[in-house]
């Protein structure tokens, strides 16, 4: 073996530089393309073949899809429509009912409201109440359990009546205060600082009375009850 190097040696010592170079480089082209052969080609073929399996597989995907949106167009079936509205109207009360047990611990029951609005005005205040009154209790989703029984089919089950999102009511009070200006501000300053919260809706300051003012001002709270005291 060695003998054999030795000649080989010798025969690439007694070339010139410029064939010295040739051979270098014949045989650094014999290596990358033998590398070619046994690394490179497979690989890309295998890389290929890959890209053409993904593909048939993305385009039998996309087939079924617009199988399947063919099948669920309403042209097809005409159920369709109406269970995603449906679906829609129940997937809205689920999540208002959802909200309204999240804020509920913090509101004022009904039957606390007129009492609250009465022990804010606090003694020696400077305010006289003038009148204090409770509005009708109003449903709050008349209009969405409508669209639900108008999208529901015989034999769906309707919601429950008896969940938040089925059964939820306004209840307002409407109170009159008579007094100064600073006064009713810090009526309202103890009525926003309440822990028991209560929804504001309108507010109105007249000043036919000056130098007293008359604040009118509505509350609401919302409830599963329909039915509450009336003052």
């Amino acid at each position: 073996m060695n003998a054999l190097w030795n000649k080989l040696s010798a025969r690439y010592d007694a070339f010139s530089e410029r064939e010295r170079w040739m051979v270098a480089a014949a045989v650094l082209g014999g290596i990358l393309l033998l590398g070619s052969m046994l690394f490179i080609e497979p690989a890309m073929q295998r890389a290929a073949l890959a890209e053409r399996a993904s593909a048939e597989q993305r385009n039998q995907l996309a087939a079924l899809k617009a199988q399947v949106v063919t099948l669920q167009s309403p042209a097809q079936n005409p159920d369709v429509a109406a269970r995603a509205q449906l679906d829609g109207v129940k997937q809205e009360l689920g999540e208002l009912g959802s909200r309204f047990a999240a804020m509920q611990g913090s509101l004022v029951p009904p039957e606390r409201m007129s009492g609250l609005l009465e022990d804010l005005i606090g003694r020696n205040s400077g305010l006289r109440l003038l009148s204090l009154r409770t509005l009708p209790a109003t449903p709050v989703l008349d209009k969405v359990a409508a669209n639900a029984s108008e999208g529901s089919k015989p034999g769906d089950q309707p919601p429950n009546a008896a969940t938040p999102a089925a059964g939820l009511y306004k209840h307002g009070v409407e109170i009159r205060l008579e007094g100064g200006y600073q006064e009713l501000a810090t009526y309202l300053e103890r009525l926003e600082k309440s822990p028991q919260k209560l929804l504001w809706s309108t507010l109105s300051l007249s000043a036919d009375k000056h130098p007293k003012l008359v604040l009118t001002l509505t509350v609401f709270t919302l409830s599963l009850d329909r039915t509450w005291l009336i003052v």
